[in-house]
């Protein structure tokens, strides 16, 4: 009986820290998801088609945060720009994406180091 006392202490005891963690991740669904890689933290993201703005972030995002985008096209060959604002600064890129089929999600990468800013096509999901 005193092992079982024990055992359900220890055990409120794990489930308590595991609820203080202030690092939870809430994945979305998405099909496209920028990372950003940089120690800085990214003010703004801004997703263009054309001149015409189709999502932007609502906040930053600090180190290695996900932003989920939703483009809402069945286009094979969007094509769309980039934007990310680093200490005031805008850089920005060009991609074309195949957002044709259901599940294909696209995922961008962000890293700003020394002024300088690499827009990227990140791995695959799955990879």
């Amino acid at each position: 009986m005193k092992k079982l006392w024990i055992y359900c202490i220890l055990s409120s005891f794990v489930f308590f820290l595991i609820g203080c963690s202030n690092e939870t991740v809430i994945h979305q669904k998405a099909n496209l998801i920028v990372t950003n890689y940089s120690d800085i933290e990214c003010k703004k993201i801004t997703i263009t088609n054309t001149g015409n703005v189709v999502a932007s972030t609502n906040k930053p995002i600090s180190d290695t945060q996900l932003c989920y985008f939703n483009i809402n096209t069945k286009e094979t060959n969007y094509a769309f720009e980039i934007d990310v604002e680093y200490n005031g600064e805008h850089f920005t890129e060009d991609f074309v994406g195949d957002f044709s089929k259901k599940d294909n999600v696209i995922l961008i990468g962000v890293n700003y180091s020394d002024g300088s800013c690499e827009i990227f096509i990140d791995q695959k999901e799955g990879q």
